[in-house]
C-alpha cells in the first residue's frame, strides 16, 4: 500500500470518527442489536426486505465515511448475492467489532434449514 493510500485510510478513520459511529449505530439499530442482544442471523435478514433496504440505504454514507476499496461488496462492483450481509460484516469489521459465526440447523416453515448466527464479541456500548 502506498503512503498516499495509507494516509487517506487514516484520514477517514480519524476525520470522521463521530460520523462513522453514527452509521454504525444506525446499522446496529436495523439489526436490533443492543447491550442485551448481540446476535443476528442471516435468515432474519434474508426474509426482512425492510431491513435489507435500510442497510443498502446506508451505502452513500458508508462510501463517504469509510475506506471501502477493500470491502467485498465494492471490490465485486456491487454484484454480490447478499449485499446487505456483506456490507454489514465489512462495516462491523472496519469498526473493530468482533464477530463470531456459528452455523445451526433450525426449523423454519416446517423445514429444517441451515442458518448462520453472528455474535458480536466486542463492547458495543459506545454505539448504542
Amino acid at each position: 500500500m502506498t503512503d498516499t493510500r495509507q494516509k487517506s485510510v487514516k484520514l477517514k478513520n480519524y476525520r470522521f470518527v463521530n460520523e462513522r459511529k453514527e452509521v454504525t449505530k444506525k446499522l446496529l439499530k436495523i439489526l436490533k442489536i443492543d447491550q442485551n442482544n448481540k446476535t443476528f442471523n442471516n435468515l432474519d435478514l434474508d426474509t426482512n426486505e425492510q431491513a435489507q433496504k435500510e442497510i443498502l440505504a446506508l451505502i452513500p454514507d458508508i462510501e463517504l465515511y469509510f475506506s471501502v476499496s477493500t470491502w467485498t461488496y465494492f471490490m465485486n462492483n456491487n454484484i454480490i448475492n447478499k449485499p446487505y450481509l456483506s456490507i454489514t460484516r465489512s462495516l462491523l469489521k472496519d469498526m473493530n467489532i468482533g464477530i463470531v459465526t456459528e452455523r445451526k440447523s433450525i426449523k423454519y416453515n416446517n423445514k429444517f434449514t441451515t442458518c448462520t448466527y453472528y455474535s458480536l464479541t466486542s463492547n458495543i456500548i459506545e454505539f448504542i
